[in-house]
């Protein structure tokens, strides 16, 4: 699919809902093509969707139809065409949840693919929140939920303290296939040998649910920047943070070395040893860059996103690739004893990007589609 989509345009968002305890649903439409209201701890909520795991099997591409039928429901919600976007989600075996999160008495809209009889997802395709009253243009990733210990829930926290757009939730353990991905570049993770990407991980895949979406919200929001939260098994020598703008190109003012500087300026005020790096500073890191990730690729340019690199970023920058040892993820597994909690991602985060008005939307941002 992506052959349709050459480069950036000029305008850049379950079976039936299972209610969980803490959970309510006053007014469940008799009919799922309408929007479900729900009500109760958001974050708890989406930490609890099922997340298969490894050599599941449980990622089903979705055939070219059912991506462009996905787009036009990426279109609806972004456009606040609600009944529309749950209309058009409902064959593909979505539901869109408007669901106020009481303790923060916010609204949020969920696309969330039904389940099962075991309770598990139909196809493995992700979960997609919206904030239509966002005060921050970031559309926060979490492409490896499973797979990357803890960035589903740090991922979470991010897109809500700092009231961000949009976040979207990949549907499967990173390994769950055996298929290789014809997308270029190679992992150890999943086989324990280098290999070529499986198609499950969607940050080296594109028939799926998760790029489209992104690529929907990056032109649907003029300025919105995409961040793509991951983990890494930490070497001595290495940073704790390393972050990238998708390539690993020198630029002075990226805004990777902002936030590393960020991260580096927390960690000295709390007094940990840790460290933070961009790939794009001079003699940065030259590992975990994101050089082949998708959605960055898709950000910066590239005219062919599965198999071609980019050696410059998209300026103004719009895509970040954050990658965090354990001592950055709230493991209880880490041995770190300088190890951090996820508010210094998201204190990071906001001294980089500050917020809007109170009173503001995200709709100046937005191109109306025409």
């Amino acid at each position: 699919m992506n052959d349709s989509r050459t480069a950036l345009t000029a305008i850049w968002a379950a079976t039936l809902i299972v209610l969980l305890p803490g959970f309510s649903s006053p007014d469940l439409p008799l009919h799922r093509s309408s929007v479900m209201r729900m009500s109760g701890d958001i974050e708890a909520f989406l930490n609890q969707r099922p997340l298969p795991g490894r050599r599941t099997e449980a990622f089903i591409p979705p055939s070219d139809a059912d991506v462009l039928g996905w787009r036009q429901t990426i279109e609806a919600l972004l456009d606040g065409q609600y009944e529309r976007a749950a209309a058009l989600a409902d064959p593909l075996g979505y539901d869109l949840i408007a669901f106020t999160d009481q303790g923060r008495a916010h609204l949020y809209y969920i696309l969330s693919e039904r389940t099962d009889a075991e309770g598990q997802p139909l196809r493995g395709l992700g979960t997609y929140i919206y904030n239509p009253e966002a005060r921050r243009p970031l559309s926060i990733h979490a492409p490896h939920a499973g797979g990357d210990a803890n960035t589903r829930p740090e991922s979470i926290a991010l897109f809500l303290d700092l009231d961000a757009v949009a976040l979207l939730i990949a549907g499967t353990h990173r390994c769950a296939n055996s298929e290789p991905s014809p997308c270029d570049g190679t992992t150890t993770t999943c086989t324990g040998s280098r290999a070529p990407y499986p198609i499950s991980d969607v940050a080296h895949y594109t028939q799926n649910f998760f790029e489209p979406a992104h690529e929907e919200i990056v032109m649907h929001f003029l300025d919105v920047i995409s961040v793509s939260v991951h983990g890494f098994r930490w070497r001595p020598g290495d940073p704790d943070v390393i972050v990238s703008n998708g390539t690993r190109a020198d630029r002075l003012e990226s805004l990777s070395i902002e936030l590393a500087a960020e991260y580096n300026r927390l960690f000295h005020h709390l007094g940990v040893s840790l460290r933070a790096a961009s790939c794009n500073q001079v003699d940065g890191p030259d590992r975990l860059c994101g050089t082949t990730n998708v959605q960055g690729r898709f950000v910066n340019g590239s005219l062919d996103i599965c198999r071609q690199g980019v050696a410059h970023p998209s300026l103004p920058e719009r895509f970040i690739h954050l990658e965090q040892s354990c001592a950055l993820r709230q493991m209880s597994s880490c041995a770190r004893p300088d190890a951090v909690s996820y508010q210094v991602a998201v204190e990071a985060f906001a001294a980089l990007f500050p917020p809007r008005a109170e009173s503001a939307s995200m709709t100046p941002l937005r191109e109306t589609r025409r």
